[in-house]
C-alpha cells in the first residue's frame, strides 16, 4: 500500500512479470505539411538504435486502408510501389476510445493522443486492489452444506449473494464426505460487469395455488420486463416485483391461482438490462391433469390396473 507521494507504507510490492514485449508504437506525419497519415510502426532498437531481438510482442492488428495520404515503398531496383491497405500495430482494439488495451497503466493512444483509460490495470487489477484497502472493508465467515455438483462449478473469483449484498470469496474448505463448506468472505464495493446480466434459474415452475417464488438474478436492477404467452393462457396470471426487503438481484414471481383448466399454463419472462436479455421459462401446473384416450377400451398386459384413486392422475 502507498500513500499519496508513492512510499510504500505496509505490505509487499505486487509484480506482475510476462513474456512479452511492449513496443512504443508511432503514428506517421506528412513532413511537408504536418498533417497525420493512416500508418503507424513500431522500431524495435536499444538505447544506441541498434536493432535486437525481442520478446514476443501482442498487439492489437488494424486493418487499415489509404486515405487522401498516399503511402508507398520503394525496394532495392528504387522502384515506388503504392500502398492501399495495410496492418497498423496498436495498444487499443480500437483505433478510439478503445475498451481494451494492452498497457498496464494510463498510457497516451498514439492515434489521437487521447490517454487509454481502459488498460490492464483499471481493467482487471483496480477493484480488487481498491476493494482491499477499502477503510469499510470486512471479513465474514459462513458455513453451509452444499452439494459437490456446486463445489466443483465454485470459482475464487465468484460472487456471492447473500439478502442481496454481494460478497467476494477470500477462501473456503470443503468437506466431500459431510458437503459441509466453510466460506471466508469480504463486502464487495464494486459493481457488477456491464452485460452481466443472469440468472442461475432458467425456468420456473409452480402447482395450481397462488404463490410467491423468489430467484436471484444479477444486475437485476433498472431492469425492464417482458412476458411472452406460449400456452394461450394470456400472462396476466404472472406478475414480476423486486422483492421489497432486499432490493437488489431478488426477483419475486408472482402466480394467482389456476384451477380453470386440466392444461399447464406458461409463458416467458424476458429480463433486459444494460443491453442484455436473459429468458426465464415460466409453468404453472393446473390441480389435476385426467388421463383420457380416443375410445372406450384400455388394454395393458395383464388383467389388473391399480392406481390411487378411481382417476389417473399424472
Amino acid at each position: 500500500m502507498e500513500d499519496d507521494t508513492s512510499e510504500q507504507l505496509d505490505g509487499e510490492s505486487f509484480v506482475v512479470e510476462l513474456p512479452f514485449e511492449q513496443v512504443i508504437f508511432e503514428r506517421i506525419y506528412d513532413t511537408g505539411d504536418g498533417t497525420p497519415t493512416t500508418l503507424v510502426y513500431g522500431a524495435i532498437t536499444d538505447e544506441d538504435n541498434e536493432t535486437v531481438n525481442p520478446k514476443p510482442v501482442i498487439f492489437y492488428n488494424h486493418l487499415t486502408y489509404s486515405n487522401s495520404k498516399d503511402i508507398g515503398f520503394r525496394d532495392d531496383t528504387d522502384t515506388k510501389s503504392q500502398l492501399f491497405v495495410w496492418n497498423n500495430p496498436l495498444h487499443g482494439n480500437t483505433r478510439v476510445s478503445p475498451a481494451y488495451s494492452t498497457t498496464f497503466s494510463r498510457e497516451q493512444n498514439i492515434w489521437d493522443f487521447t490517454y487509454l483509460e481502459n488498460n490492464l490495470y483499471t481493467n482487471h487489477f483496480k477493484n480488487y486492489i481498491v476493494d482491499t484497502f477499502n477503510i469499510k472493508k470486512r471479513e465474514y465467515k459462513y458455513t453451509v452444506y452444499l452439494p459437490l455438483n456446486i463445489i466443483t462449478k465454485l470459482e475464487l473469483n465468484d460472487l456471492v449473494i447473500i439478502k442481496g449484498a454481494y460478497y467476494r470469496i477470500q477462501k473456503y474448505s470443503y468437506n466431500i464426505i459431510t458437503g459441509k463448506a466453510s466460506f471466508e468472505l469480504i463486502n464487495y464495493f464494486g459493481t457488477t460487469a456491464v452485460g452481466a446480466l443472469r440468472s442461475s434459474t432458467q425456468s420456473v415452475t409452480a402447482d395450481y395455488t397462488a404463490q410467491s417464488i423468489l430467484i436471484y438474478v444479477f444486475n437485476l436492477d433498472g431492469a425492464t420486463y417482458n412476458k411472452v404467452d406460449i400456452s394461450g393462457d394470456g400472462t396476466s396470471w404472472i406478475s414480476s416485483t423486486e422483492d421489497a426487503l432486499t432490493e437488489t438481484g431478488v426477483l419475486s414471481l408472482n402466480f394467482t391461482a389456476w384451477t380453470g383448466s386440466t392444461l399447464t399454463r406458461s409463458m416467458y419472462l424476458d429480463i433486459t438490462n444494460k443491453g442484455e436479455t436473459i429468458r426465464i421459462l415460466i409453468r404453472q401446473t393446473p390441480l389435476s391433469i385426467f388421463l383420457t384416450v380416443d375410445n372406450d377400451i384400455i388394454t395393458v398386459d395383464n388383467d389388473t390396473i391399480t392406481a390411487d384413486s378411481s382417476r389417473g392422475i399424472v
